[in-house]
């Protein structure tokens, strides 16, 4: 006795059991040839339309899963203040200067003051001048310009008497002061800084501003987001000669993030958090400010070999000799040239992602008063109503839970019930061929003993009885 498995009818057997629509027609037996072959039609299309509905939506996941949405829940939101770095006009410490010229060969100190003027006035659009000065090769320009520069006791105030912090910070405009920025670890001049956490308002705060007071001399004023390094494009530049009070109202605008887009892999939501760095230069930190910045590293050192000593990196060799900082100006002033779609095509190659939690400020209104006392910067925002947000427009469940649904009746509970009784079935079909092996072997052991009994029997001429 043989038993034989049927894969076809076990399929049957399942396809009978199951709540997935129309496929027990197929197998019923009272279906007639015609019912089954029509019946295998609608399903077949139901099928091809099921399976190529699943491949679109899985091929929309992997590219493009999310949607920025409008918010409009102010009263549940903070934003951030807006960040300010300010480079103050007076900018060199007499003093500071007069006891480094003191241990200078007498016949080297004029030229080497002329050295020390040209440096504090030097930004990334002037840096050039700096390679007359040859003869001072092998000089920190970082440390001598953080030693030479003045160090005035502003102080600055938000609403409710809070306490702001500047951060003395080198950028491209030479020595300067900012405020509430997530990056000072690469903007401070002082290499074991650390980040602050960054000052935000609510519509509950009412008139949110702040004010630098105390100031030496007026200052030129780069507004930015937090996560971005100060630029000559977004600046207010202050006439000198006197003391002025500036004012300034800004406008913010806010993307954030659902802690959901988290689970998204990089390359679908088309974002990154300050966690994912890939960056060479910034490797703790990501912005895409930095990512761009980092860009520009790259820039400098094909055409120049060298970084300009503006920014902070982690290998001091890279740094420009004084000799290759004219070729520094000459490439920044190639750069401010190209039109917007002539940059975005060279920055373009970086590929560089935005922040999927940022905000960006528009400079509103600004005016500037002559002031009899010492110059005052204030500056205010005014409290968005609205903002945006990353949201995962359609998760995968969706697929489970809509496309296969609308085409076959498909849920969890007909799943699991093809799990279930195509597993039940299986068992049932091990159990049956082991018990009839079972029943095999018995029988061949009865055989055996028979055909031994025989052959005994046969020897001693005796009858042979079978039990």
């Amino acid at each position: 006795m043989a038993y034989r498995f049927s894969f076809t009818k076990a399929v049957q057997t399942v396809l009978a059991q199951t709540s997935l629509h129309g496929v027990f027609h197929l197998v019923h037996k009272r279906s007639t040839y015609i019912e089954k072959l029509i019946w295998f039609g609608i399903i077949s299309m139901a099928l091809f339309a099921g399976c190529y509905n699943v491949g679109s939506f899985w091929v929309r996941y992997w590219t493009n899963p999310t949607v920025i949405a409008l918010d409009r829940d102010y009263h549940l939101w903070n934003t951030t203040f807006p960040s300010l770095t300010v480079c103050f006009q007076k900018r060199l410490n007499e003093e500071a200067r007069d006891e480094m010229l003191a241990r200078i060969d007498p016949e080297l100190a004029p030229r080497y003051g002329e050295f020390i003027d040209a440096l504090l006035e030097s930004d990334i659009e002037n840096v050039g001048r700096l390679a007359d000065f040859d003869e001072f090769e092998g000089v920190d320009l970082r440390e001598l310009l953080n030693e030479l520069t003045d160090r005035p006791n502003a102080i600055i105030t938000m609403e409710g008497d809070l306490q702001g912090t500047l951060i003395r910070s080198l950028t491209e405009m030479g020595v300067c002061y900012t405020f509430n920025t997530a990056i000072a670890r690469y903007l401070s001049i002082d290499p074991v800084a650390t980040d602050e956490k960054l000052f935000e308002v609510s519509v509950f705060n009412g008139e949110a501003s702040a004010t630098i007071s105390n100031c030496t001399s007026n200052a030129n004023i780069y507004f930015h987001s937090p996560y971005e390094m100060p630029t000559i494009r977004k600046s207010l530049l202050v006439e000198r000669g006197f003391f002025t009070f500036t004012k300034m109202d800004f406008n913010a605008l806010a993307i954030t993030s659902v802690p959901a887009l988290r689970s998204l892999s990089i390359k679908q939501r088309k974002c990154r958090f300050p966690h994912e760095s890939n960056l060479k230069f910034f490797p703790e930190y990501y912005t895409y400010g930095l990512c761009l910045l980092e860009c520009k590293f790259y820039l400098f050192l094909k055409h120049c070999d060298c970084i300009p000593y503006f920014y902070q990196i982690a290998d001091p060799s890279r740094y420009c000799k004084l000799t290759q900082l004219a070729c520094v100006e000459l490439y920044q002033s190639y750069i401010s040239f190209l039109t917007a779609d002539e940059l975005r095509e060279i920055f373009g190659a970086c590929n560089c992602m935005k922040n999927c939690d940022d905000v960006t400020f528009t400079l509103q209104q600004h005016g500037s008063t002559f002031w009899f006392n010492d110059p005052v910067i204030k500056w205010s925002i005014r409290i968005p109503k609205i903002r945006y947000s990353r949201r995962i427009i359609y998760d995968f469940i969706d697929a489970m839970g809509s496309i296969l649904e609308f085409f076959f009746g498909f849920s969890i509970i007909t799943l699991i019930e093809l799990a279930y009784f195509s597993t039940r079935n299986l068992i049932l079909a091990c159990l049956r061929i082991k018990m009839i092996r079972t029943m095999c072997k018995r029988t061949q052991r009865k055989v055996k003993n028979v055909t031994h009994q025989a052959i005994i029997k046969k020897a001693q001429n005796k009858p042979i009885t079978v039990k």
